[in-house]
């Protein structure tokens, strides 16, 4: 089995629980933490007033051939040349995305509710123990969410079936949200954060293939 990991996206209140003693796999240093109610960092990223030009419509003199597709339609053209012209305009700090990678990251201090204590490197064992109360992750197709695991075909917790118990881990995350947020040229004094979202699985076999969620 290859390892379990928790996405941190959305909020979702998790109740305290007693830590199963079965295993000492993943051990952290005994310590007492409060994650029932989510977190949010205050920020203050520096950085002036973004500039975002006066003219958002592009002349259509300034219309070029090659920013045109094949097959399409003569005003589609004239859209996409407008458009192109409006976001050229659009100034800012930050970028559109953030990533990286987190060398000092700990140890999250899982614990599955009905299970226990989870430990990393993840075991046999305690993959079977998450796998046996996950269910299918579904994705959306259109304006439905749907299961189809000729599609995706991993397993997950919703949030309110783990936690994470070792406060180190919420320091991290910190730390990370810092970072993203000054990469994305974040307004200042902006109060953001990061919660548990859901707790995805994947075994032999498992995949999400790349997919259309929309056809246009």
């Amino acid at each position: 089995m290859e390892p379990a990991h928790a996405d941190e996206e959305s909020s979702s209140e998790n109740s305290p629980s007693e830590i199963d003693p079965k295993s000492d796999e993943g051990h952290w240093e005994d310590c007492e933490t409060d994650i029932s109610s989510p977190q949010s960092f205050p920020m203050d990223v520096d950085h002036p007033d973004n500039d975002i030009a006066e003219e958002v419509l592009a002349e259509e003199d300034n219309y070029d051939e090659d920013d045109a597709s094949e097959g399409d339609e003569p005003l589609t053209r004239q859209i996409k040349s407008q458009l192109r012209n409006c976001l050229s305009k659009v100034h800012s700090l930050g970028s559109f995305a953030s990533f990286g990678t987190c060398s000092d990251a700990v140890n999250p201090g899982i614990f599955v509710h009905g299970k226990g204590r989870i430990g990393l490197p993840l075991s046999d064992r305690d993959a079977q123990a998450i796998s046996d109360i996950s269910h299918a992750a579904p994705f959306g197709r259109g304006s439905e969410t749907v299961v189809d695991s000729a599609i995706r075909n991993t397993l997950e917790l919703n949030a309110d079936q783990f936690e994470l118990q070792n406060p180190k881990w919420k320091e991290t995350v910190e730390g990370i949200v810092i970072k993203v947020a000054k990469e994305l040229g974040m307004p200042r004094k902006s109060t953001i954060g990061a919660l548990p979202y859901k707790m995805l699985l994947y075994g032999k076999g498992a995949m999400f293939k790349p997919h259309r969620e929309y056809d246009t």
